[in-house]
């Protein structure tokens, strides 16, 4: 007697009959995109919708950080939403000249609250081509893989200077870091390579990374 299929694997498996037709093609898609998005994929349109406002204002904030780092702060929103709402000192890492520019106005009203860097950050010390498009800096990479992403088409390139996390940490005297924002278009796995010392020795709390079609084209998963 052959034993009954639990209904969960029933359901499933009418779902799937069903769903994988081409009439129910559109259905099928609208579903996915629904899921992926609840599940925190592709939500990225403002802070509020990604939920970074959210991890800030109620997880951020309770935690009473001292210094926090914004690697690849681009125009300073980022940095600007954490002085907002806690009391930290925040490290902003902008490499591109323009973005840049923007930063130093953005930190003139913090006081010392807000250190500028105007470096990019990686697995090691050096220099390093940034590409970039002139009306999308958002996008601006070190990674040339990632100009096969039809979205970003980087056609210019500045050079500039690279450094990694655990050389600023030692710079500047081994502060208490209580977090690591990353968003490099790309570049996040050199980042973290860079820090492994930060990582080891005083184990930040918190670390927040882009991850999207930049590490597919990279070849890279969150398991290497």
């Amino acid at each position: 007697m052959t034993a009954a299929r639990p209904l969960h694997i029933v359901l499933s498996s009418a779902f799937a009959r069903i769903l994988s037709r081409p009439p129910w093609r559109r259905l099928n898609s609208f579903l996915l995109n629904l899921v992926l998005k609840a599940e925190g994929y592709g939500n990225f349109r403002s802070f509020h919708e990604s939920g970074e406002e959210f991890f800030i204002e109620q997880i951020l904030t309770k935690q009473n950080p001292r210094v926090c780092v914004d690697v690849g702060a681009h125009r300073g929103s980022y940095s600007t939403l954490i002085l907002q709402h806690t009391g930290a000192v925040v490290h902003a890492f902008e490499p591109h000249p323009e973005n840049f520019r923007h930063l130093t106005h953005v930190a003139a009203g913090w006081g010392e609250r807000m250190v500028l860097h105007e470096v990019a950050v990686g697995r090691k010390v050096g220099k390093a081509e940034l590409l970039y498009r002139e009306n999308a800096l958002g996008h601006a990479s070190l990674s040339p893989e990632v100009n096969a992403i039809d979205y970003v088409s980087n056609n210019e390139a500045v050079d500039v200077s690279v450094t990694t996390l655990d050389e600023w940490w030692v710079q500047q005297g081994r502060p208490a870091v209580d977090f690591v924002k990353i968003d490099v278009e790309g570049f996040e796995a050199e980042v973290l390579e860079g820090a492994q010392r930060i990582i080891q020795d005083i184990h930040p709390r918190f670390f927040q990374l882009e991850y999207n079609h930049h590490q597919m084209f990279r070849r890279e998963n969150l398991y290497t």
